[in-house]
């Protein structure tokens, strides 16, 4: 849901989040909620704040649960080092802000009624989005040093996986405080939001990959260089399980072998994005080579 407009960035507030504030000011728990809410808010934009930086531009803040996601129109999450920076500074600026808080206490006393209560908050949204579970920041940390390694939809698979995992864990420890009396109504909201962004950073991982190649034109024009992978693979293989090894941010030359391992010919990236485009993902490798040794 839209709730304002800030520097021509819509900011908006997830449906589990009201939920989760509805809930806590039927309990009572009102003040407490708010408080989080706006440390959200400083987390996210902190994330924004960065995005700028690196002349990324941000197109929408979506506040959740468990902390704020800066939506950009470009493509950062398939830049390594970008998708690090931003992921990290949210955390960081949690952390920034308990530093702060307790150097103006110790040398000026404030006079907070709830200032150990904020800082028990930074803390705990800063540990929390720190874990390597995407939607996560610390699972897009993950995603993106796995990246360079696997690529991105291996990285981002194991990363969703993860806040699955994650997911599973906190709905056996909601079920766990139940019957011993506990009911933290938080905990289910949250284990509910993680299972579901999850699968949704699973499935939008195909759509980000194959967004990423055609952007890599605009990039080779506006730059004029970028770097290669080269990559060995059987004339067996399909279009679809190449892509799934591409990397980010490198264009990527294919040296096509037989059942043998001798070399018959290269193919490189351009070529398997127009054959993706006019026959589809299942073609093998060996019937789009056109430049045989």
């Amino acid at each position: 849901m839209k709730i304002a407009t800030f520097l021509g960035i819509d900011i908006k507030i997830h449906k589990m989040l009201i939920v989760l504030i509805i809930i806590a000011a039927f309990l009572g728990y009102i003040e407490n909620i708010m408080i989080i809410f706006i440390i959200i808010f400083i987390h996210d934009f902190i994330h924004t704040i960065v995005s700028y930086l690196l002349n990324l531009k941000v197109k929408e803040i979506e506040l959740t649960p468990f902390g704020g996601v800066a939506k950009v129109e470009s493509i950062f999450e398939l830049n390594p080092v970008s998708e690090i920076l931003i992921a990290a500074a949210g955390p960081l600026s949690n952390i920034m802000i308990i530093m702060i808080l307790v150097v103006i206490d110790a040398y000026y006393k404030i006079p907070w009624k709830n200032l150990s209560l904020i800082i028990d908050y930074n803390l705990m949204i800063a540990g929390f989005n720190l874990l390597p579970a995407l939607p996560l920041d610390g699972g897009r940390i993950l995603r993106a040093i796995l990246s360079t390694v696997l690529g991105f939809k291996k990285g981002t698979t194991i990363a969703a996986n993860c806040g699955k995992i994650l997911a599973v864990f906190l709905m056996i420890w909601g079920i766990y405080g139940v019957f011993y009396g506990f009911i933290n109504f938080t905990v289910f909201i949250i284990a509910i939001f993680m299972m579901m962004t999850s699968i949704k950073e699973h499935r939008m991982a195909s759509y980000i990959l194959l967004r990423d190649i055609t952007y890599k034109k605009d990039t080779l024009i506006k730059e004029g260089s970028m770097p290669i992978k080269q990559m060995v693979v059987r004339k067996s293989m399909t279009i679809r399980n190449v892509i799934e090894k591409f990397v980010p941010h490198r264009y990527h030359m294919i040296l096509v072998i037989d059942d043998e391992w001798k070399t018959i010919g290269y193919v490189n990236e351009t070529e398997i994005v127009n054959s993706l485009i006019e026959k589809g993902p299942n073609i093998l490798i060996g019937n789009i080579l056109k430049n045989h040794l």
